[in-house]
Order: C-alpha cells, then sequence, then structure tokens
C-alpha cells in the first residue's frame, strides 16, 4: 500500500467515528457511521461489526465499500477503497477491536449498547486525500 495509508493512521488511531458505504444488490447506497477503523498492515484495515444488518447484505451482493476517515487535529479527510475480505470473531485483531471499542463505549457511557459483535477484515485498494476546500470570507 501507498504511503498515504501511513499517513492516515493517525486518523485511523482517532476515536472519531468513520462513516461506512457499500451499495445494495438493488443498487440502493447504504451508508452508515462505524465506531473504529483499526489499522492491521499496510494492506488491510478492521472495521467494528455492531449493527450491520444491512451492511452485511450489501457486502454479500458487492464486497466493495468505501470509508471516509478524519484526522482530529487538523479536519484532514481520507477516502479508503475496501474490498471485503473476511469476519473475525476471535483471534488478535477482533480482541483488539473489542478493547478500543469497549474504552469508547465507557467514555461515552454505552457501555451496555455498544457490542462487538464481529470484526469485518477489508484489503485496502487505495486511499486518497480529500482536499480541502477553504471558505473565502
Amino acid at each position: 500500500m501507498n504511503d498515504l495509508l501511513a499517513a492516515a493512521r493517525a486518523s485511523l488511531d482517532a476515536a472519531l467515528p468513520a462513516t461506512l458505504s457499500t451499495v445494495g444488490a438493488d443498487g440502493m447506497p447504504n451508508v452508515t457511521y462505524i465506531s473504529k477503523v483499526l489499522y492491521v498492515d499496510g494492506q488491510h484495515v478492521a472495521l467494528t461489526n455492531q449493527f450491520f444488518r444491512k451492511t452485511r447484505a450489501n457486502l454479500e451482493h458487492n464486497p466493495h465499500a468505501t470509508v471516509m476517515i478524519v484526522d482530529p487535529k487538523d479536519c484532514q479527510q481520507f477516502l479508503l477503497t475496501l474490498e471485503f475480505d473476511s469476519s473475525l470473531e476471535a483471534g488478535p485483531v477482533f480482541e483488539q477491536l473489542r478493547a478500543e471499542l469497549d474504552a469508547i463505549a465507557t467514555m461515552m457511557g454505552l457501555s451496555d449498547i455498544f457490542r462487538l459483535a464481529s470484526a469485518y477484515l477489508f484489503r485496502v485498494h487505495a486511499c486518497e486525500r480529500v482536499p480541502l476546500e477553504v471558505a473565502e470570507s
């Protein structure tokens, strides 16, 4: 993967929600917030699966997705083009995501609601910096 994914890693390490976009069999897009995107290696990220009924159905039809992440320091956005690889219910990636999601849930007072069903592993095909537009005054 290119160096841009490494540059986007600060955004991945942040506790800001990201947006995941998929497309259904009928061509209808679905956009949902996700709690955490985890950098796995230079070619993979993992996403928290908490409430992915529609997303899961879309990925079964079409394994391609995009995720938008935001760097909290400067609001720089990155768009990752992804392909679904597998669903993980155990192992080091799952455990790391569960620990991070538990920490987020505790900070938000939502420990009873945020439960990790599985970790979705995706191959990263592209990582693009979204140009920031500055409004003129």
